[in-house]
């Protein structure tokens, strides 16, 4: 390639990861931080990162586009998160919207109607994965940096709900008083209605000693956590529980089992049950029996149990979610009409004879998809499915299989709950006519 500090870059696109995209002859090359419509220049030659694609370092914007605004946190361009940061949020929204739209259509899929994007606000992202590490003679607490294994010391975050991001200073300094984490780790924090929920992993498999347990012991009082766990390497094991770690599903509330799979806001969490809500009763207005696959411990299963007074049985793997669903159910009152199974779906979906009581099935697999329930989806004769995905391209991989048994894609709504990422959720309704 021609050295590109000779030439100016007209910026095309933006790519699925917030990318900026060039091109040159005909090769792609994906630029951090460029937004379509500027002319850039480049700190470097482009490097080549494969299938005749290159990325390059942005270093200066000729032409700053409409869209461009500044970033209003300090780590921005360091911090390997929020890489939108310097995009209008109207802008984001219509890129979201645009990326469902392509990956749809690479499936040749046009829904009757593609809704705009709805989004979380800031400061309500409750859960968050945080890396500790000596680093240079210091103690680094907070995200890893963009494109490197290196961390940065965390001063700021406005995704994060107020509570969580005050903690951040306070578990920086538990964790230096910790010789079982000279070697760093991983700090999974959530934020519940009853207290924060802790899971500390250290780099290397560490047991604690009694000192150790109990400074951590003490923390917990003085901060109020609901629940400190530190994995070794052999899972999660309580070191402080001081009382059930707690989340409301709508009406219904639930006990998180430790490291439970949890939407990173509950805003994002509550757009997403609204519009399966909606859906329902805009296309089922009285269902008797509701199926949730892949359902984890009930947020998307409880609000529509709840709402509808349906029978609402729950499939899912892991016994410790499938147990919070259930004691969830019977906890309310008036009791909830859920059974919850736990099922392997991936190697042992549902079957169309197991699907027929169904007038309603909610359809929420991991990132990955699930292409073997979605086929055995598509020759049910379920006449509602709502397919909830955090991955466009799997969503319209099974979509395409729903689709080809007769389904009709009636509507897709995109959900940016990952504030300034390239992450998108989706939620796609499909109706079949059952003779």
């Amino acid at each position: 390639m021609t050295n590109p500090t000779q030439h100016i870059f007209e910026i095309m696109a933006l790519g699925a990861e917030g990318d900026g995209i060039a091109n040159l002859n005909d090769a792609s090359i994906y630029i951090p931080f460029a937004l379509p419509g500027e002319m850039v220049t480049l700190k470097s030659p482009p490097r080549s990162i494969g299938k005749g694609n290159a990325s390059g370092e942005l270093a200066t914007v000729e032409n700053p586009s409409p869209a461009r605004i500044d970033p209003v946190c300090q780590h921005f361009g360091v911090c390997g998160g929020c890489r939108l940061q310097h995009i209008s949020s109207g802008e984001i929204e219509r890129h979201k919207m645009q990326t469902l739209a392509q990956a749809l259509s690479r499936k040749r899929l046009i829904p009757n109607t593609i809704n705009e994007t709805v989004s979380a606000p800031l400061h309500t992202r409750r859960r968050a994965r945080f890396d500790f590490r000596r680093q240079k003679g210091k103690s680094v607490f907070g995200f890893k940096q963009r494109r490197s294994h290196d961390g940065i010391d965390l001063k700021m975050c406005p995704v994060l709900t107020p509570k969580l991001e005050a903690l951040v200073p306070e578990l920086r300094g538990l964790l230096n008083r910790l010789p079982a984490l000279s070697g760093g780790g991983g700090v999974q924090v959530t934020e519940t209605l009853t207290g924060f929920d802790i899971v500390i992993s250290p780099t290397k498999n560490t047991d604690l000693n009694l000192k150790q347990r109990e400074i951590l012991a003490a923390w917990c009082d003085e901060h109020d956590i609901a629940r400190l766990c530190w994995d070794d390497g052999d899972g999660p094991l309580p070191v402080a529980a001081r009382h059930p770690a707690q989340v409301m599903f709508g009406d219904v509330l639930v006990d998180l089992p430790v490291q439970a799979f949890l939407q990173p806001s509950a805003d994002g969490e509550a757009l997403l049950a609204g519009l399966v809500g909606k859906a329902i009763s805009d296309h089922c207005r009285r269902p008797k029996r509701i199926a949730d696959l892949f359902s984890g411990c009930g947020s998307l299963s409880l609000p529509a149990a709840s709402a509808t007074g349906a029978i609402v049985d729950t499939f899912d793997i892991d016994d410790g979610m499938v147990a919070a669903q259930r004691n969830a159910a019977n906890r309310h009152d008036p009791v909830l009409r859920v059974t919850a199974t736990r099922r392997d779906l991936f190697n042992k979906p549902l079957m169309p004879s197991e699907l027929k009581p169904y007038d309603a099935v909610i359809f929420d697999p991991p990132k990955t998809g699930a292409a073997s329930q979605a086929a055995e989806l598509a020759a049910s004769k379920v006449p509602l499915v709502i397919a909830v995905s955090c991955n466009p391209s799997t969503l319209a991989r099974d979509l395409r299989l729903l689709v080809d048994g007769g389904y009709t894609l009636i509507s897709s709504t995109p959900v940016d709950q990952f504030t300034w990422s390239g992450q998108l959720e989706a939620v796609a309704v499909l109706t079949k006519q059952v003779k």
